[in-house]
């Protein structure tokens, strides 16, 4: 018979896994600072895309 072993642990990550904040997402959303100059604010330009209203950094995404 074999022997019974306790609780096994959960597989790990191969890479460093932290805990979100109130289950927030990581995505930048409008309002954000911006994630390059850490000074602009995250804002829509006119072919919506989040732009960084300080430095220029553009973040192109996609509307479903």
């Amino acid at each position: 018979m074999a022997a019974k072993s306790g609780p096994q642990a959960p597989p790990q990550a191969p890479f460093p896994v932290g805990p979100l904040r109130n289950k927030a997402s990581s995505e930048p959303r409008v309002g954000d600072t911006c994630p390059v100059c850490r000074e602009g604010r995250l804002d829509y330009d006119g072919l919506l895309n989040l732009a960084c209203t300080q430095c220029g950094y553009s973040l192109a995404g996609c509307f479903t």
